[in-house]
């Protein structure tokens, strides 16, 4: 299972993806003096010292959560090859929408609170876990053609 490279991958992807879950996504720094931050679990606003949840994003809380849990299912299914294929593709599918979701968010809370982005290191995860699942996708096809040609050759 670890001697695989792909496997590498996918822990990478499982690791990202808990990072995603502590501290900010994306910072703001408003006009006036206040600062907002995208978390997993809601948009929060500061206004001196004073940390309040503005706006729920559970659409995007509920991929955060769901995406490590099945990379790390995946992780796993290294006996049933067609299976980790399809959850693999599934991950990245889902990570391509965390990446759509975070976009939207930004831009919404752009919008509606006039709000300047002030991007972190936590911004481009989503854009590597998307090429490390590709990768190890990549992998596990490679694999299971070999294991159909050493079939085809008995």
């Amino acid at each position: 299972m670890i001697q695989r490279i792909q496997s590498l991958y996918i822990s990478i992807v499982v690791a990202l993806g808990f990072l995603m879950l502590s501290g900010n996504i994306v910072s703001f720094a408003g006009t006036d003096g206040t600062g907002s931050y995208l978390r997993y679990n809601g948009l929060y606003q500061t206004s001196h010292s004073i940390v309040q949840k503005t706006e729920a994003v559970l659409p995007l809380s509920v991929l955060l959560v769901t995406i490590p849990v099945i990379a790390f299912a995946a992780l796993f299914l290294f006996r049933n090859r067609k299976l980790q294929l399809r959850a693999s593709v599934l991950t990245m599918l889902l990570i391509i929408g965390e990446i759509i979701l975070i976009a939207w968010y930004i831009f919404y809370s752009i919008t509606r609170y006039d709000l300047m982005v002030v991007f972190n290191i936590k911004i481009i995860f989503p854009v590597v876990s998307v090429i490390l699942m590709y990768l190890a996708f990549r992998g596990i096809l490679k694999d299971e053609l070999i294991v159909r040609s050493y079939d085809r050759i008995r």
